[in-house]
């Protein structure tokens, strides 16, 4: 009910539901404009993968048994997360925007890119260790920034993820 029909993303949104991949917060809510957490990134991209079984992540804040725990432990199994700090995934954790981009460009394969980041008034501002990742999620169409900005630092909302999602499967 929170979706209009001229929402930006809102075939983005029904693609994710209809597939599986990504629960509203309420049987009637998708909640597009909420921010989307690192758990509920990799637990999407888990739903995509069709849930490979893992035993365990090393992340000493990941339990087992939580609703994210296989999708993190196979992540790190595929070194598409390295955690927010040694040990720690931080799963409640906001994921932001180049974040986001540099999983998806892991789960990729690491691919080359060249786009020129220089062309938003913000790219200066990606991480260094998401550069290549944000030139690689920009050349394929995967982010297309906003006002001429790619925000890398900004949460990712869960509208944004699964649009960034769709164009990457």
């Amino acid at each position: 009910t929170d979706i209009a029909a001229s929402h930006y993303a809102k075939d983005a949104i029904q693609w994710a539901w209809e597939n599986g991949y990504c629960d509203g917060v309420s049987s009637m809510e998708f909640a597009p404009d909420q921010g989307l957490s690192r758990a509920m990134l990799v637990t999407i991209l888990w739903r995509m993968a069709e849930r490979p079984h893992e035993i365990s992540s090393g992340f000493r804040d990941v339990p087992d048994g939580k609703w994210y725990s296989e999708a993190i432990a196979w992540a790190a199994s595929l070194d598409l997360v390295s955690g927010a700090a040694p040990g720690l995934f931080a799963p409640d954790a906001p994921i932001t925007r180049e974040q986001l981009a540099v999983i998806l460009w892991r789960y990729a394969g690491s691919p080359k890119a060249a786009a020129a980041l220089s062309a938003y008034s913000d790219g200066e501002q990606v991480s260094a260790y998401a550069r290549e990742a944000m030139a690689w999620a920009v050349e394929t169409g995967i982010l297309t920034g906003a006002n001429d900005r790619l925000m890398p630092k900004s949460g990712a909302t869960r509208a944004q993820a699964v649009l960034m999602l769709q164009r990457f499967d």
